[in-house]
């Protein structure tokens, strides 16, 4: 199941930075990452928290234990179920798993983030030291080198220069995507449609499994009618292309668009 579920984490924040897009240094990394962790899963130093839809992994996060501290290393989720914040339910998840186990603090690592700042009833100034055998000229030039190189990156951070860095980034990456792929992308909107307007009687539902709908809209409109997916039916359209989502609280046409 460790295996399963690592593997399940690094497919997800793949796809993740693929949709942002950029580079994850998570990724970077990986090969340690999973080698290191496995041993400390089974030793009880570090755990895996998943959230399923049925027996489907939607949200994975790897989590160090340090007595009674919680620290949250990596997640990623699933982003055909972006809709639904699944990052924001976790950390909440998390913390009721810490309250209930007697744990005095979820850590929430490194990083001004905004999500981390409408969490946290405490920040702090993170510190890096240098430790270096004394009496090598060597240890110490090279000692002091990192210290005045965490310093700069110190100094930029605070400046907000690696936001920007990343945007500028972005950009570049998103531009280069647009000019090698000029296929037009699909989007798609929901349009209202009354439940009496579906012939029931010649028009079968379409079942899920056959339905050519991508996954991600799907689960668009269980978050837009706070509906089951055990509760909706589809129904193709006369033209062959559109849809109709019925549930138990809301039918919607399905129009693509192009853009």
């Amino acid at each position: 199941m460790v295996i399963y579920l690592m593997d399940t984490l690094k497919e997800m924040i793949v796809k993740r930075f693929e949709q942002r897009p950029e580079d994850s240094e998570t990724l970077k990394l990986w090969d340690k990452i999973y080698n290191v962790n496995f041993d400390l899963i089974n030793e009880g130093k570090a755990s895996l928290y998943a959230c399923y839809d049925g027996e489907k992994p939607i949200f994975i996060s790897l989590n160090y234990h340090f007595d009674k501290i919680l620290f949250g290393y990596v997640s990623s989720y699933d982003i055909d179920y972006g809709k639904f914040s699944l990052g924001q339910i976790c950390i909440y998840k998390h913390i009721e798993w810490s309250i209930s186990n007697g744990y005095i603090l979820f850590e929430l690592g490194w990083g001004d983030l905004e999500y981390k700042k409408w969490w946290s009833n405490n920040t702090y100034t993170f510190k890096n030291e240098v430790i270096y055998p004394k009496g090598s000229p060597l240890a110490y030039l090279l000692a002091h080198m990192t210290g005045y190189k965490t310093e700069l990156i110190a100094f930029l951070i605070a400046k907000k220069v690696n936001v920007q860095y990343r945007k500028i980034k972005s950009f570049l990456k998103k531009d280069n995507s647009s000019q090698e792929s000029k296929q037009p992308r699909s989007l798609y909107t929901f349009e209202d449609v009354r439940p009496e307007h579906i012939d029931h009687q010649h028009t079968p539902p379409v079942p899920l499994d056959d339905c050519e709908i991508p996954k991600s809209i799907i689960y668009d409109f269980l978050f837009l009618s706070q509906t089951k997916l055990s509760s909706i039916s589809i129904y193709p359209v006369d033209d062959g292309k559109n849809y109709i989502i019925s549930g138990n609280k809301m039918t919607k046409k399905l129009v693509y668009t192009l853009k």
